[in-house]
C-alpha cells in the first residue's frame, strides 16, 4: 500500500514499498506528484491515489525501478539514438528534433528528472513558448509570434519522447496525453497568379546561364520541392522524364549531399517534362560536359546542379539567384518555394486533375495533406465548377421556355 504524503502546493510525496530485497532491506520507491493545487485537499489526494496504484502495479510488475532519476537530456540521448537505429532516421530528419530539442527543450527540463515533469509544466512551457523562443546559439532571445504550427512541432516531438520513455518502463504516465495540442494555423501558400506567370516564364526562358535557365524552369514546370531538384543526378533523366528518387541536405558547415531517398515514400515519381524542359536540360548537360572535360578532379560527374568544381549545389544558392533573378526582372518577389505552390495552384485551377492525381504529382504523403494547403486555391476552383454548373443549367432552361 503507498503512503502519502501532502507537501502543499498541489505536491504530493508517495512512498511505495514491495517486499524485502536480498540484502533484507524493503524494497521501495518514491516519487513526487503534482496536482492542480486550487483543487481541494481530498480531490487532490484522490487524484494522487490514482496516480499512485499506477505506479504501484509497475512496481510489483518490476517495470520501474528507483536506482536512479533519470535526466530529461539522458531520456532524450537514447531516444534519438533509438530512432537512428531502428528507424533509420536521415541525417537532416535527426538535426531538425535536434533543433528543436536544443533551441528550447533541453535548457528547459534536460536537468529534471523525467518522471516529475508534468501536465501542468507542459502547460507552461507552451504558454511561454508564445511569448518568447531562442534565435541564436548564444542564448540571445527575441519576442516573436509563435504560430501554432510551430508549436505542434514541438507537442509531437515531446510526445514521442514521453511515449518512448513510458515503453521502457521509465515513466507511468505521459503527460502529454493530458494536455491539449496547440492547434495547428498553417499559412496559406504563396503563389503567383496565373496571371504573373507568362512574364516569369518568358523571363526564365531568356536567362542567359544555362544551369540557373534549366534550373528555375524545371522547377516551375515540375513542381518539385527545392531539394529535390538540387539532389537530381542525371542518370535520373531519360531524355522526355525526371524520376525524383531523393533529395538533397547540407549540414551545416558541411557540403551539400545527395540523400538516398526523398521526403516520403510517396515523392517517388517520374515527372513528365514539357519540350521547353527537355531543350534546357539537354543545352546545360552539353555545356557542363564540355565544361568538366576542362576540370581535373570533378567532384559529382552525375550530379546535374553544380558549382565549378562540380560538387552539388549548396542549398542556399538556388534561393540567393532566384531573389537576384525576380529583383532583375521586375518580378514580384516570392520564396523560392513558391514555384512549386504555383505549379499546384495552376494544376488546380485547370481542373482536369483530381485531388489524388495532384497529390501525387506534388509527392505528397496524403490527399489530405494537398487538400490543407492548397485550401484557398481549391476553394476558387470549386466556386467556378458551381458557376459552370449553373450557367448549363441556366441555358437548359432558357432552351426550354
Amino acid at each position: 500500500m503507498a503512503s502519502l504524503e501532502n507537501r502543499g502546493g498541489g505536491s504530493w510525496r508517495v512512498v511505495i514499498s514491495n517486499g524485502y530485497g536480498p540484502d533484507g532491506k524493503k524494497k521501495r520507491i518514491q516519487r513526487t506528484i503534482k496536482v492542480d493545487p486550487a483543487k481541494t485537499e481530498l480531490a487532490q489526494q484522490r487524484e494522487v491515489k490514482k496516480q499512485a496504484a499506477l505506479l504501484e502495479a509497475d512496481f510489483e510488475r518490476q517495470q520501474i525501478t528507483d536506482v536512479k532519476k533519470l535526466t530529461f537530456k539522458k531520456v532524450y540521448d537514447d531516444y534519438i539514438q533509438d530512432r537512428v537505429v531502428r528507424r533509420g532516421l536521415a541525417p537532416r530528419t535527426v538535426d531538425d528534433y535536434k533543433r528543436l530539442f536544443d533551441r528550447e527543450l533541453i535548457p528547459k527540463f534536460g536537468k529534471r528528472a523525467i518522471r516529475e515533469i508534468t501536465a501542468r509544466d507542459l502547460n507552461t512551457f507552451f504558454r511561454n513558448l508564445k511569448k518568447t523562443i531562442k534565435v541564436d546559439d548564444k542564448g540571445k532571445t527575441e519576442k516573436v509570434s509563435v504560430s501554432g504550427t510551430y508549436a505542434r512541432k514541438y507537442y509531437q516531438q515531446l510526445n514521442e519522447l514521453f511515449l518512448y520513455a513510458q515503453r521502457n518502463g521509465i515513466i507511468v504516465t505521459n503527460p502529454c496525453s493530458l494536455i491539449e495540442p496547440p492547434k495547428v494555423d498553417t499559412q496559406e501558400a504563396q503563389y503567383y497568379d496565373v496571371s504573373e506567370c507568362p512574364q516569369i516564364l518568358e523571363a526564365i526562358k531568356n536567362h542567359p546561364d544555362s544551369e540557373w535557365k534549366c534550373y528555375f524552369l524545371l522547377q516551375f514546370y515540375c513542381g518539385t520541392r527545392p531539394e529535390e531538384m538540387t539532389g537530381l543526378n542525371w542518370s535520373d533523366y531519360d531524355g522526355e522524364n525526371i524520376s525524383i528518387t531523393a533529395g538533397s541536405y547540407q549540414a551545416k558547415g558541411e557540403k551539400c549531399k545527395r540523400t538516398d531517398r526523398p521526403k516520403t515514400k510517396k515523392s517517388n515519381r517520374i515527372i513528365q517534362l514539357p519540350p521547353d524542359a527537355v531543350k534546357a536540360l539537354n543545352t546545360w548537360k552539353k555545356e557542363q560536359t564540355e565544361y568538366r572535360l576542362r576540370i581535373r578532379g570533378w567532384a559529382d560527374p552525375d550530379a546535374v546542379f553544380t558549382n565549378d568544381l562540380g560538387e552539388r549545389v549548396s542549398a542556399n544558392r538556388p534561393t540567393k539567384n532566384w531573389k537576384r533573378f525576380t529583383e532583375e526582372n521586375g518580378i514580384r518577389h516570392l520564396p523560392l518555394y513558391s514555384l512549386r505552390h504555383t505549379n499546384c495552384s495552376l494544376l488546380i485551377s485547370s481542373n482536369e486533375l483530381s485531388v489524388k492525381e495532384i497529390s501525387s504529382q506534388m509527392g505528397h504523403a496524403q490527399t489530405s495533406t494537398t487538400l490543407n494547403i492548397y485550401a484557398h486555391t481549391f476553394s476558387k476552383s470549386n466556386e467556378r465548377a458551381t458557376n459552370a454548373l449553373l450557367n448549363v443549367l441556366d441555358t437548359a432552361k432558357k432552351k426550354v421556355e
